[in-house]
């Protein structure tokens, strides 16, 4: 089992937006505030990706209907 000694948390007004993707674009960098539970002792970065395994448990959370898009999209 793994421990961990912090714990990153995603501002709730961040959560939720909307973001327009195109097949021509491969990548998009967005700011999105996050917090630590106790002051972190050097810098890190926070990767966010799709995990399509998660859509329901996100629907569920913030009451939504969201789809995960085609692999080819």
């Amino acid at each position: 089992m793994e421990t961990f000694d912090n714990k990153v948390y995603i501002d709730n007004d961040s959560k939720v937006g909307t973001i327009l993707l195109k097949k021509e674009v491969e990548s998009l960098e967005r700011i999105i505030q996050t917090s630590v539970s106790k002051p972190a002792e050097t810098d890190f970065v926070i990767t966010c990706k799709a995990e399509p395994a998660l859509v329901s448990t996100y629907n569920l959370a913030c009451y939504d209907n969201a789809i995960i898009l085609p692999e080819e999209n």
